[in-house]
């Protein structure tokens, strides 16, 4: 996808020879030719409507495709996306061309933002964020800005951080935005979930994953974070349960691992079998070697792409389960499958 090319009206050279020629007619308003001239170029000089189509056309594509294809695949389109629609913004662009341009380069930079987090580069995905969220500020677009806090509060949350997850995502979900946008709300529940039950707030922990399964979003993908629909609930509901030791976090995980099985989706199918296997851990009983073995599958779901939130999700439980019983079989293999794991990946092979 090729910028659309900038026109400068105002170049020196343009204005010369416009203004040089005007100067030389007779009578009154002889420069009104020239104005005219002038209002054209600058007419020029604004994106064309099919360039607008291309941009929200790849902006969408990727969308379909980010939960489906490995980051590392996918970060050189979204980047080059990113940058033609910086490029454009650089131009004279104005009115509702350029807060259409914001809007997207925040939904690519969005999406840099989730590769990064994935492939582990975090200080990256925290500049990419950053950015996404001043073009949503810039373009005044509530779902893009929903988004963005659904992914503050992630990064928060996988970095332990549980009160400050949860407050960004409560705040956005409903004290001071009571009108999230569908898209986003039931993830703004999830999230704000997950932090108060690991934060200890199981109250909250369960009001929010209510308002989560009120609200699942039934369309198809939009550009921003991953949607919310029946089998994603499942999957979060099964991670936010273990987290509370309920036992129906492992009827939950289940149903998630049948409905990811086969769907090319390996991070959800990987965080299923994570859920599982610290629903394992949390039985009133604990069963490690179960629980080994659910987080070994997670690690197999994810394979070469080393999903950042799956990788480190097992191989903590492994330390927890390594510093009990570090004699058991199951335990000591999942351990050299998670140090393989959290080496640095090699450079993905295109294919």
């Amino acid at each position: 996808m090729e910028p659309a090319e900038e026109v400068s009206p105002t170049s020196p050279t343009n204005r010369r020879t416009l203004i040089g020629g005007s100067m030389a007619a007779a009578g009154l308003f002889a420069t009104a030719d020239t104005s005219a001239a002038i209002s054209d170029r600058i007419a020029e000089s604004a994106v064309a409507p099919r360039t607008l189509r291309e941009i929200e056309r790849d902006v969408h594509d990727i969308a379909a495709a980010y939960t489906a294809t490995p980051a590392g695949l996918l970060v050189p389109r979204v980047e080059t996306g990113w940058l033609a629609v910086e490029r454009l913004l650089d131009g004279r662009v104005r009115g509702r061309t350029r807060t259409t341009l914001d809007t997207r380069a925040g939904q690519y930079a969005l999406y840099l933002a989730l590769t990064a987090n994935d492939l582990g580069h975090t200080q990256a995905a925290d500049t990419y964020l950053d950015l996404a969220g001043q073009h949503a500020d810039e373009a005044g677009d509530r779902l893009l800005a929903d988004c963005v806090a659904v992914l503050d509060s992630s990064f928060a949350f996988f970095r332990n951080q549980p009160h400050r997850a949860q407050a960004v995502a409560a705040e956005r979900r409903q004290d001071a935005h009571p009108y999230a946008h569908p898209y986003a709300r039931p993830m703004l529940g999830a999230c704000e979930s997950r932090a108060a039950a690991r934060a200890g707030d199981p109250a909250a922990a369960r009001h929010a994953l209510d308002d989560m399964w009120a609200n699942l979003w039934t369309g198809g993908p939009l550009p921003g974070t991953v949607a919310v629909d029946e089998d994603q609930a499942l999957a979060q509901s099964a991670a936010i349960l273990s987290q509370l030791a309920d036992p129906a976090s492992e009827e939950h995980a289940r149903r998630a691992i049948a409905a990811y099985a086969d769907s090319g989706r390996a991070g959800n199918l990987g965080g299923s079998y994570n859920a599982l296997a610290r629903s394992y851990l949390r039985r009133p009983e604990p069963d490690p070697e179960r629980a080994a073995d659910a987080a070994r599958s997670a690690l197999a779901a994810v394979g070469e792409q080393r999903t950042s939130w799956v990788v480190d999700v097992a191989g903590q439980m492994w330390r927890q389960m390594d510093a009990r019983w570090p004699a058991l079989p199951a335990v000591h293999d999942l351990g050299v499958l998670v140090q393989a794991a959290e080496r640095p990946a090699l450079p993905p092979t295109a294919t």
